[in-house]
C-alpha cells in the first residue's frame, strides 16, 4: 500500500512527531506463542492467531527536538498511536517504540544538527485484551445455545 504521510502521538495527543521513513520500511505480522507447564510436567505450547504488527524503518533528517522526544518515548516505554495517511484516509495502530538501544542517536551524514536512527515498532494489543473479546463474544460455556455440556 503506498503511504503518503506517517505521524506518532500520544495516546493524549500532547504531543506528535511526523516521520518519513527510509525505502527500507518493513511491516510484517508475528505470532504470539504461550508456553505453560501442568502439574504433571508436561509443556504445551499454544500459538495464538491475532494481529499483532511489527514495523521498522530508518529515519534521516531528524531535528534535536523530534530526537529528545522520540528517545524520550523510548525511555519511558510510551505506549504510542502510529498513524499512516494513504491519501484518502488516516488509519493508526497502538504502538510501542522496542528498539534494543536509543532509536535515535546517531548524526546525519549529511547535516551536522539532524539525527538518524532506526525505528522498531510492535503493536501493543494484549493477550489478555484478545481473550477478553473472545471471553465476551464466545464463551460456550454459559451460552445456552451453544453450551456442548448440556446437551
Amino acid at each position: 500500500m503506498a503511504y503518503t504521510g506517517f505521524y506518532l502521538n500520544t495516546y493524549s495527543l500532547d504531543s506528535q512527531v511526523t516521520v518519513y521513513p527510509g525505502r527500507d520500511f518493513i511491516e510484517d505480522f508475528y505470532k504470539n506463542n504461550k508456553q505453560s507447564q501442568s502439574l504433571t510436567g508436561q509443556f504445551n505450547q499454544y500459538n495464538i492467531q491475532s494481529d499483532h504488527k511489527r514495523f521498522s524503518f530508518s529515519l534521516t533528517f531528524i531535528s534535536s527536538s523530534d530526537q529528545s522526544v522520540l528517545n524520550g518515548w523510548w525511555e519511558n516505554e510510551t505506549d504510542l498511536y502510529f498513524g499512516f495517511n494513504n491519501g484518502s484516509f488516516d488509519d493508526y495502530e497502538k504502538v510501542r517504540i522496542t528498539n534494543q538501544n536509543k532509536p535515535v542517536n546517531a548524526f546525519s551524514s549529511m547535516q551536522e544538527d539532524l539525527y538518524a536512527g532506526v525505528i522498531q515498532l510492535k503493536t501493543t494489543q494484549s493477550d489478555e485484551e484478545f481473550f477478553q473479546l473472545v471471553d465476551e463474544s464466545l464463551n460456550f460455556l454459559t451460552d445456552e445455545s451453544s453450551n456442548i455440556l448440556t446437551s
